[in-house]
């Protein structure tokens, strides 16, 4: 997400918005009406990510926070009839965004309440060690997937998190040793640090595709880590995981 809000913002800011339509039923927090009202006529000032959402702000200081989900796609385009499964259109004049999604499942939120919640690039050990010992007896998996606690970790990356720190994705939380703790934050900034430099790299312009061809071990095209050893699946946390035997079972 981080890579896209960079990429969208180079190319809509300053942009005019001169219609908004809906066209799908969604999942929406405020009328259609209000949603045209707010946004016509003005500017996109910015794109930021906001953990895994992202957040389009508007010179009139309004802001429009689209979750993608899981198959919702940004699309910038002169033509946005071609688009299929249209969720919303914000035309720009000779060029529109449009948000599509085949399960119309996208989440929008118009001037949403500021979240307490950090990112996980912002997170450090003693929010981490906090939030831990709050939920002592939650499976990290489920943990790292918990949106409440840490924003911005998707499936894939908390496998691959755990993965770099050596724990086990059926570790219990609060058992997790207090110096691996460290470990943890710095995997955390380490796996996100290094998907945002590989994804430009490997397509530097994207807004909404996925690029995972370099996980280490949540990666269906790898059957071994980087370290040599066997990469197993099995469903943790409702999520299917990726996982190694070096990786150390705290319970």
């Amino acid at each position: 997400m981080a890579v896209f809000s960079e990429n969208l913002q180079a190319r809509l800011q300053g942009k005019t918005v001169h219609s908004v339509e809906c066209q799908r039923a969604i999942q929406l927090n405020t009328s259609h009406e209000q949603l045209n009202s707010s946004l016509c006529n003005t500017s996109i000032a910015s794109v930021r990510r906001a953990g895994k959402e992202m957040a389009f702000v508007f010179s009139n200081q309004a802001m429009l926070v689209v979750h993608l989900m899981v198959e919702g796609k940004f699309h910038i385009t002169p033509v946005p009839a071609a688009v299929r499964f249209q969720i919303l259109t914000l035309s720009l004049g000779d060029e529109s965004l449009v948000v599509s999604d085949p399960k119309g499942r996208v989440v929008l939120k118009l001037n949403p309440s500021p979240s307490s919640v950090p990112d996980a690039l912002e997170v450090d050990g003693t929010y981490l060690r906090r939030k831990i010992s709050e939920r002592r007896r939650k499976g990290v998996k489920a943990f790292f997937l918990d949106q409440s606690i840490l924003r911005g970790i998707g499936n894939a990356y908390v496998d691959e998190i755990l993965w770099q720190a050596r724990i086990s994705p059926k570790s219990i939380v609060g058992r997790i040793p207090d110096h691996i703790i460290d470990d943890l934050v710095a995997s955390i900034r380490s796996v996100l640090i290094d998907a945002i430099a590989n994804i430009k790299r490997e397509k530097p312009e994207t807004i909404s595709d996925e690029v995972r061809g370099f996980l280490c071990v949540h990666n269906p095209k790898r059957s071994e880590s980087p370290t040599g050893y066997r990469i197993m699946t099995e469903t943790v946390a409702s999520r299917i995981t990726y996982f190694t035997e070096e990786q150390v079972l705290y319970v």
